[in-house]
């Protein structure tokens, strides 16, 4: 499928944003988003898998004195204990017997599912051994349910925004390679945009006489308004206090 998005061939992706042909009841969006960026890594050598999480996590998931990549990748999609089931458990595992296991729930457009998903996960899940050595990753658009997690376990909120940018970040190698490319073009279809700044802004800004102009247009495209915020401070200067501007126009009726 991915090498299919990848040179334009089909719209399988468009059931993800949203487009049905009327013939499915239900389309499981989340789990097939999973088993593509998921379930390939498979076919990844283990130290391929390693450098893409520690690009998507960042190196705290690295052991404690753990210089070389793990020797080998347990990767299980779904797995259920006590009928609680995470998306997936990843088991990195090195020579000395150290573990690190990466339990992971995505989402796509939904929140948790059920009562205390993620605490049931951790506590219930996990042995106290495996939580030990354990990092709870929720990746999905909105990560504001992991959030009031953050101070309570090792558990870390990340959005596919941040996947793809990672993705992107990691040097090019063999299947790696070929990989990275896949997904970003598969991200790209499914709509997980970069940032790339705002619209109006102006080219540049006259820092020598501290002003910042912003023209605001129509839907025409023309220029109605110009505003013009007051002489601002230098740049660099710390400031005591913050100055929010507002500006605010009556809806015609």
């Amino acid at each position: 499928m991915l090498h299919a998005i990848y040179h334009n061939k089909g719209k399988l992706w468009q059931r993800y944003v949203g487009h049905r042909d009327g013939l499915e009841g239900n389309v499981h969006a989340e789990d097939e988003i999973t088993s593509a960026f998921l379930g390939t890594q498979v076919f990844l050598d283990t130290v391929h898998v390693w450098k893409l999480w520690q690009a998507i996590v960042g190196d705290e998931i690295t052991p404690p004195n753990e210089t070389l990549p793990p020797a080998s990748c347990a990767i299980k999609l779904w797995p259920k204990k006590s009928r609680i089931e995470p998306d997936a458990l990843i088991t990195f595992a090195w020579p000395n017997d150290v573990i690190r296991h990466l339990l992971i729930e995505f989402k796509w457009d939904a929140g948790e599912s059920g009562d205390n998903q993620l605490i049931r996960q951790w506590d219930e899940f996990l042995t106290a051994d495996e939580r030990n050595n354990s990092w709870h990753l929720f990746i999905a658009k909105d990560i504001s349910p992991a959030l009031p997690y953050c101070n309570k376990w090792r558990i870390r909120p990340i959005t596919w925004l941040h996947v793809r940018s990672a993705l992107c970040s990691i040097p090019r190698d063999g299947k790696l390679a070929v990989y990275c490319d896949l997904m970003d073009k598969f991200f790209l279809k499914i709509k997980i945009y970069p940032f790339k700044g705002f619209r109006h802004l102006p080219e540049s800004c006259d820092m020598h006489t501290n002003r910042l102009w912003h023209v605001i247009s129509s839907k025409s495209r023309s220029p109605t308004k110009l505003f013009k915020l007051p002489n601002l401070p230098d740049f660099p200067q710390a400031q005591n206090r913050e100055i929010f501007f507002s500006i605010s126009q009556k809806t015609r009726r």
